[in-house]
């Protein structure tokens, strides 16, 4: 699972997880789109308003647009992201 948040609170102000339908040993590189079907990454995007005191979240299982490179660093096991884009029609607030 990739997991990009926002914010040193218990709970992110912003956060996107995005569960890879199978784990890859090597580079990533992910293209979908909102005609797509089958096995595809499941993302969550998370938001916390500042007069909330728990986060929302959506789920998105189809109908989104991804693009994911990612690459293993030399030398080491962090990741690099070299690109990333997600995006449906309807954004939350």
């Amino acid at each position: 699972m990739l997991r990009l948040s926002e914010g040193q609170d218990f709970f992110a102000h912003r956060e996107v997880s995005i569960r890879l339908p199978q784990p890859s040993p090597g580079a990533i590189r992910v293209d979908v789109l909102p005609m797509d079907e089958g096995r595809l990454p499941e993302v969550e995007i998370s938001w916390l308003l500042p007069e909330q005191d728990l986060p929302e979240a959506r789920r998105l299982s189809r109908g989104y647009s991804l693009h994911l490179d990612l690459e293993v660093q030399p030398r080491t096991s962090w990741w690099v992201i070299s690109t990333w884009c997600c995006r449906r029609d309807s954004r939350p607030p």
